[in-house]
């Protein structure tokens, strides 16, 4: 992979939501650079995709004791990647959590507790209304999201919304079309104060039984993870300012190179899943755009796992409404059901696998007409 798309890669798995982790970790020293000179000079959001390669990772904790280990199984298409995270204490595997875990991460009580923090939240454009006169009307920004996530031997055991961290929101800032906003420091608001560029590359640790978050408005906020109850004390910056010595969190990714983005996996006996859907209800193959088309068939999920077994299917079958025309939403339900089932007992070849991915999920249309 070339520098700058490792780099970038870099900033869109780990540094979109302003957490301080080690940008040296299994990146070439030109790219260091170009990643470091990125994310200062535009910060995380500059960078985020609803369509991103993510890739494995190793994270260290609680002095080593605990690891992390998070595999996704896809790439990030909207908010999360499928996947797997392992938590191990002191070698031994203790649990594991079903989704790639790229959000800023903790452990606590040798990894008893895992704790995920998103910092970036996403919110809906506000209705303008326009009056018979002219003016306008904007309904208020409404600022909700989980914003905290803590798992306990591997099941959810408390969510913190954001309203209940009692941040001031005319602090905060919103990416440009209003849908995302953040509520820790930023670097981008930070470049030329090494306080605060501290506080953004350092923005959450842990400290005894309690997650603290310094949140953009200068709040230093204590959660008890046992209880989940929240104490806000005002000016992390008079608080933390003298003596503060923050653990740096370390993250070794893996780089691998992914498949092209629309692909879908042979059978093992070598026949595409076109050429056997073709053959299944008697058709042919057609392309994208053909006027001919009679059954549109989106692969909107296909988990094959590594003995080459599908474990989660999501199909989506349409027909046009017209002849060569836009396709109807109406889903064919008894195709639906019928394909689903077909897929479920099939034997598919893993090839194509990212290198070292024990699953992968898959997406892609087949025309046929």
């Amino acid at each position: 992979m070339k520098p700058l798309q490792t780099a970038l890669s870099l900033l869109v798995a780990c540094c979109r939501h302003g957490l301080g982790f080690p940008l040296q970790a299994g990146i070439p020293c030109k790219a260091q650079w170009i990643c470091i000179a990125g994310f200062l000079l535009f910060g995380p959001q500059a960078w985020a995709t609803t369509y991103a390669p993510v890739y494995p990772y190793w994270q260290k904790s609680e002095g080593g004791q605990v690891k992390v280990h998070s595999v996704p199984y896809s790439v990030r298409s909207g908010s999360r990647a499928y996947g797997e995270t392992f938590v191990y204490s002191k070698g031994r595997l203790l649990y594991s959590i079903d989704h790639y875990a790229d959000l800023p991460l903790f452990t606590a009580k040798n990894g008893e507790y895992l704790i995920e923090l998103d910092f970036q939240l996403q919110m809906p454009i506000p209705m303008v209304f326009v009056h018979e006169d002219g003016t306008k009307t904007a309904e208020p920004n409404v600022y909700e999201g989980n914003a905290i996530q803590i798992y306990r031997n591997g099941k959810e055991y408390k969510t913190i919304a954001f309203s209940a961290l009692g941040i001031d929101t005319t602090a905060l800032r919103r990416r440009v079309g209003n849908d995302w906003f953040a509520w820790n420091f930023a670097v981008e608001d930070s470049v030329s104060d090494r306080w605060q560029r501290k506080c953004a590359q350092h923005c959450a640790y842990m400290g005894g039984d309690s997650l603290f978050l310094i949140s953009v408005d200068d709040q230093l906020i204590a959660i008890d993870l046992e209880s989940g109850a929240i104490r806000r004390r005002p000016h992390a910056s008079q608080i933390l300012k003298t003596g503060w010595r923050p653990v740096k969190v370390k993250r070794k990714y893996t780089f691998v190179p992914y498949p092209e983005k629309f692909l879908l996996p042979n059978l093992a006996n070598g026949q595409s899943i076109a050429e056997a859907l073709a053959a299944r209800f008697q058709k042919t193959i057609a392309e994208s755009g053909d006027d001919s088309i009679s059954l549109r068939i989106y692969f909107h999920t296909l988990l094959i796992n590594a003995n080459g077994h599908c474990e989660e299917a999501f199909l989506s079958p349409n027909y046009p409404m017209i002849q060569g025309q836009k396709f109807t939403n109406v889903i064919e339900a008894g195709i639906k059901t019928e394909l689903e089932d077909w897929i479920m007992e099939q034997q598919f070849d893993t090839a194509t696998f990212p290198k070292g991915f024990p699953k992968y999920c898959y997406t892609d249309f087949v025309y046929l007409k």
